[in-house]
């Protein structure tokens, strides 16, 4: 596939420490994107991405699985790795096909061990990272507490996106910080909306936040840093245009918010996904590039197999990053290492 087709795909990774959702993730985004018409369920081992046996027996995964869903002009490539310390190789060995990943992080236990582990490997491979605070529906979730962790933790400033609002001590939306859009995630708690559109504090709150995710975008961003001393107020899209600029260089770490399992901010998390993290042809000399070339279907083929897997129904199943070249049915490779 030449250059220009390939500014509409993304190769991404979830990666997180073992059950801070990812498996569940993947499966409601293939539910989100329209993929499947009925999710399946890691208790019950019936999810897409966790298709070998003992994923299914033990609810964790394994071997890392791909799958790939259209989202709004894009077509996203998505590697669910494990979460388990054991099979930090099987998450090593899927960073180098990537393009950006997305870390999860559990809102009630927040920066585990895990999470470290797999964030400074992708770290190694300069892959740009938004984060996703899920199970916010749960008691005890605490999103102000994990952004300061992430920030703590990793050196780098976590850039909430999103403020999530509460009612009676229950999770039902978030505000956008870049338009002040809402996502709820229910019509009742449009009511809530109302109120909270009301409520002094909350405004306050919402205007400091704002001024939050400027001051961070001044710091690494010359443009809105222009903005910012004349004492104007950039628009969305050009807050937007910095945001990406920032991501894909490593300079700060957007964040969001929401509940995998009950579908909510699926969609926000897509369109970041299309709007920050990086086409295949943004850097060629990522250091998982075997052949550091901007892809191209005219020259010779360059991949690299990231998974092999078994199953007696099936036969070998093989993973591949293609990097340059073409492929078809039949066509013979030699394997260069």
């Amino acid at each position: 596939m030449n250059a220009p087709a390939c500014k509409t795909i993304r190769n991404i990774g979830i990666i997180a420490h073992i059950d801070a959702g990812k498996t569940t993730l993947t499966e409601r985004i293939l539910l989100e994107t329209g993929c499947i018409a009925v999710p399946g369920e890691v208790h019950e081992g019936t999810t897409t991405s966790d298709y070998l046996q003992p994923e299914r027996e033990r609810g964790i995964s394994i071997l890392s699985a791909a799958v790939s869903c259209p989202w709004k002009n894009h077509q996203i490539n998505i590697i669910d790795t494990p979460g388990h310390v054991d099979f930090t190789a099987e998450v090593e060995r899927s960073l180098r096909v990537m393009d950006g990943v997305v870390t999860v992080f559990c809102a009630v236990h927040g920066v585990q061990a895990q999470s470290e582990t797999v964030w400074r490997r992708a770290r190694r491979y300069a892959l740009p990272t938004l984060a996703f605070v899920n199970k916010m529906d749960r008691e005890g979730a605490d999103f102000n507490a994990v952004i300061t962790r992430i920030r703590d933790r990793f050196g780098l400033p976590a850039l909430p996106l999103q403020r999530p609002v509460f009612r009676a001590g229950k999770f039902v939306g978030a505000v956008d910080l870049l338009n002040g859009k809402t996502a709820f995630s229910t019509v009742e708690s449009l009511d809530w909306f109302r109120d909270w559109q009301q409520d002094p504090d909350e405004i306050l709150e919402f205007e400091a936040a704002s001024e939050y995710l400027l001051e961070c975008l001044a710091e690494v961003d010359d443009e809105i840093l222009r903005c910012y001393l004349n004492n104007e107020k950039p628009d969305a899209s050009l807050l937007q245009e910095a945001l990406r600029r920032a991501v894909r260089k490593g300079a700060l770490i957007p964040v969001f918010c929401g509940s995998a399992f009950h579908d909510h901010g699926l969609s926000t998390l897509l369109d970041a996904i299309c709007d920050y993290l990086p086409e295949p042809a943004w850097n060629p000399q990522l250091a998982g590039n075997p052949c550091a070339a901007v892809p191209d279907e005219k020259k010779p083929v360059c991949a690299l197999v990231f998974n092999v897997s078994r199953e007696d129904w099936q036969g070998t199943w093989v993973a591949v990053r293609l990097f340059s070249g073409k492929v078809s049915a039949g066509l013979k490779l030699r394997n260069m290492r």
